[in-house]
Formats: structure tokens, C-alpha cells, sequence
């Protein structure tokens, strides 16, 4: 982990001072919809959330990004409930809570010219989850008790690959309309306790958001 830490460092450091030869920089503001894939889906329902970005042109055709953001999914609780009887539990189930994650990327967009732009996009970085999902589980005679299914606070690599179109509104304004998918390191946290897992993993995402940029005067 500290070492993908060093590695994002430089890749930011490196970053800054491509910033100062760019020929257009400009802010970014989306929401969007996030939904599991895989182990995932097991145990959360789609997300929602949002993230900012800022931007700088290296060429007409690249654009160099660094964006932050928070989404978070609740349980799913039908998913919970089929692990705990797959796995032999007893009684019934009844999940609540919920995960949030904060990813901090940086990334390189390949563009076409306008007005109407298409890009594609390659990012990396670590996402920052905290886990906060418990239990009421009721057996056959009716006696129930809380259990914690997961609490916890970790960060995860990851790199994103994704698409989207840029449409114009005004000269320095656009609708951003994108998708990616978000390969998050897998982790599962066993509670044999409760013959469930919880864990995070890759998901789709759909956003739509308004891009401004700013073209910086002639040197």
C-alpha cells in the first residue's frame, strides 16, 4: 500500500508540472449512479453520488485530469439474507447500513476536436471505503441479536477505464455524459458469525455533469 502511495504521489507531482504548460485547464462537476458488479452485488444495491474534477489541456487531443468524489451504496438486503441461508443459517436476517467510498484519481483523456467532443479516459489511484453494515438475526424461537457484519475503515487501488461525449451549451461550457468501470481491488471480510460476507469489488458507473473550461491568454 505505501508503495502505490509513492507511486501516486510522483504521478501528481509529475502532473503539476505538466500543468503549467497547458493551454486550457477548466473545472468539472457530475453526479452519477454506481452499480456493483460481482462479489459486490451480493451484498449492496446500486449507489449514487458525485465527484468534481479539474482538467488541464497538454495537447488539443489530451487532457490530464485529477478528481475526487463520495458514492455510497446501501445494503442489500435480499443479497444478505440468500448468503446467510446458503451457508446454513438459521432463522431470519435482517441487514442494514451502508458503504461509502472516496476515490482521489488522476488520469489522461484522449479527445477528439468539437464542438461536439467523444473522449476516452484512463485512471488510477486509491479509493477510501468505510464499511458501517449490522445484523438482527431472529432464530426459530424468536429470540433476536444484534450482530456487526462489518465495521471498518481501508483503502484500495484501482484504475478506471471509461468513455464519454462532451456536448456544447455555451463557448466554455459542455454537458458531460459519461461510463466507466471501476476496478477496485476485491475485499471480502468473512463474519462466520452470521454465515454471511461482506465485500467490495469493481463496479459500473453512468454520470452526467457540466464541464467548464478556461483558455488561458496567449504567451
Amino acid at each position: 500500500m505505501n508503495k502505490t502511495i509513492r507511486i501516486l504521489l510522483a504521478v501528481i507531482a509529475l502532473a503539476g508540472n505538466s500543468f503549467a504548460q497547458g493551454k486550457t485547464y477548466g473545472t468539472q462537476i457530475s453526479g452519477l449512479f454506481a452499480i456493483p458488479t460481482g462479489r459486490f452485488s451480493e451484498s449492496f444495491s446500486t449507489g449514487f453520488g458525485g465527484f468534481g474534477a479539474m482538467f488541464y489541456d497538454l495537447e488539443t487531443y489530451a487532457r490530464l485530469t485529477l478528481s475526487g468524489g463520495y458514492t455510497t451504496w446501501s445494503v442489500n438486503n435480499d443479497g444478505i439474507t440468500q448468503q446467510y441461508q446458503e451457508r446454513g443459517g438459521m432463522g431470519t436476517i435482517n441487514a442494514s447500513g451502508h458503504i461509502a467510498a472516496i476515490p482521489l484519481i488522476i488520469g489522461i483523456q484522449l479527445i477528439t476536436p468539437g464542438p461536439m467532443r467523444m473522449y476516452g479516459t484512463l485512471e488510477g489511484g486509491l479509493y477510501l471505503y468505510s464499511v458501517d453494515v449490522s445484523a438482527r438475526i431472529t432464530d426459530e424461537l424468536g429470540n433476536a441479536s444484534d450482530v456487526p457484519l462489518d465495521n471498518s475503515f481501508r483503502s484500495e487501488p484501482a484504475f478506471v477505464l471509461g468513455g464519454g461525449v462532451l456536448f456544447p451549451l455555451q463557448e466554455t461550457t459542455s454537458l458531460d455524459v459519461a461510463a466507466r468501470y471501476h476496478f477496485v481491488n476485491n475485499t471480502d471480510v468473512s463474519t462466520s458469525s452470521a454465515s454471511t460476507n461482506i465485500g467490495t469489488s469493481q463496479y459500473f458507473s453512468l454520470s452526467i455533469g457540466l464541464n467548464y473550461s478556461f483558455p488561458l491568454p496567449p504567451e
